[in-house]
């Protein structure tokens, strides 16, 4: 009996033949794994589409579900978050009706990576959540390790820094103990973030400094283009603006040459950012602006809270206050959608400078407390520092010298203990 193969190729019995398919497959696979990891999405798209017809040739299922699920992921990292969502959700309706566990739990993982893009943050939990127990159920040590980083995640985008930080942990051990390299830089890119918001620096900076010698051996390019953006906000909050923007250049250029559309906004926030903090309002106004288009041409909302407020925030200072007034009215009302502590306190520190850029003292001391309430809150030390000194400056300025003093000195105090002698000498400089 002859069995009928790939491209109309004859096979000396069914065995044989099966072999062959299932070696073929086998190779794809392995292709498509390298191409993600590379940044080549659209020949992901291309090989992984093959794969989907040919098990549609085989009536194979659960081969079929694989082939749409990473059509799904390349159009995901692409910022096609609409057409990713359609082809993951019908690979997941496959797996269900199959009973494969450990296929279910990858789609529940991505239809929550894409929900949390979305900006939806309870339906993603709700799906990472239920990927970790299906990991669980079917014994995947490494399904455990990317559930542990995906919840991380929901709680670093609510400003819960402890937490996330917990669940990074969690992830970082069980890839340390299956010797994957890949999942390792991906955990310690994300425990350096939280670091970096703790301003615990050189916490943060090994762990990026870990993460990107991991990428460059195993030639990650997206993982890379993350570890040059982590490396950036470190040589930003050192005051070492050219390389920080060098970084935050060279991260950029990557993701666009692999397309990435969400990787550019985080670029392009952290270089308006640059831009704003070297006195160049104008050029940190475009480039916001950039960033928020794309944001709003892919449903994007997690990054849009800080990159409405640095719009604002830029606007304040080029003393445009009705258009700075417009854009924090959707920032407040963007914090409160995704229920973020972070994007709470940064509205209020930016709703602060807006009362103090038109002279109401009063208004402006309430809303810095309340963003230096939030920043204490989540251990955001370098951000309560801040917020001291400003308040500090807007109350010497009132001539309310004795609580003027009391802040100031807490800002030298705090900046001083972070390791930040610049700033403690700037704050000290006021007294």
């Amino acid at each position: 009996m002859s069995g009928t193969g790939l491209a109309g190729k004859k096979y000396p019995g069914r065995l044989g033949g099966q072999a062959i398919i299932e070696r073929y497959c086998s190779v794809h696979k392995s292709c498509i794994a390298v191409l993600m990891l590379t940044g080549k999405y659209p020949r992901v798209m291309e090989m992984a589409a093959k794969l989907a017809a040919l098990a549609r040739d085989l009536n194979d299922r659960k081969l079929l579900a694989h082939g749409l699920h990473n059509i799904g992921q390349a159009h995901f990292r692409l910022g096609d978050y609409g057409r990713a969502l359609e082809l993951i959700e019908e690979a997941a309706l496959i797996r269900l009706e199959l009973g494969d566990k450990k296929g279910l739990a990858e789609s529940r993982l991505n239809q929550g990576n894409i929900r949390a893009g979305q900006g939806e943050y309870e339906a993603a939990m709700e799906c990472f959540q239920q990927a970790l127990e299906l990991y669980r159920e079917a014994d995947s040590l490494p399904g455990q390790a990317s559930g542990w980083l995906s919840i991380g995640n929901i709680r670093y985008g609510q400003g819960d820094y402890q937490r996330a930080l917990e669940c990074y942990q969690k992830s970082l051990a069980i890839r340390e103990e299956t010797g994957d390299l890949q999942g390792q830089a991906k955990s310690l890119h994300s425990m350096d973030n939280v670091y970096y918001y703790l301003a615990r620096f050189e916490k943060s900076l090994e762990c990026a400094q870990r993460a990107q010698a991991i990428n460059q051996n195993i030639g990650d390019r997206p993982g890379q283009a993350a570890g040059l953006l982590n490396l950036s906000n470190i040589h930003q909050i050192r005051q070492e603006l050219d390389r920080a923007l060098e970084c935050a250049n060279e991260s950029l250029a990557i993701r666009r040459r692999l397309g990435e559309r969400a990787g550019q906004v985080g670029c392009l926030n952290v270089i308006g950012g640059i831009h704003a903090q070297r006195g160049d309002h104008q050029k940190a106004l475009e480039v916001f602006g950039e960033s928020l288009r794309l944001q709003e041409q892919m449903g994007h909302k997690i990054d849009a809270c800080i990159t409405v407020c640095s719009l604002a925030n830029s606007l304040i200072v080029l003393s445009r206050l009705p258009e700075a007034e417009k854009f924090l009215e959707r920032a407040h009302l963007l914090a409160e959608e995704l229920s973020s502590q972070a994007d709470r306190a940064k509205c209020r520190e930016v709703s602060g400078r807006l009362f103090a850029a038109r002279g109401d003292t009063e208004k402006a001391s309430e809303k810095y407390l309340e963003a230096m309430f939030l920043y204490r809150e989540m251990g955001m030390d370098y951000d309560t520092a801040q917020m001291l000194l400003e308040h500090g400056l807007l109350l010497k300025k009132a001539g309310r010298g004795p609580e003027a003093q009391k802040h100031l000195e807490e800002a030298r105090d705090l900046f001083r203990q972070m390791g930040m002698e610049q700033m403690a000498r700037a704050a000290e400089a006021e007294l």
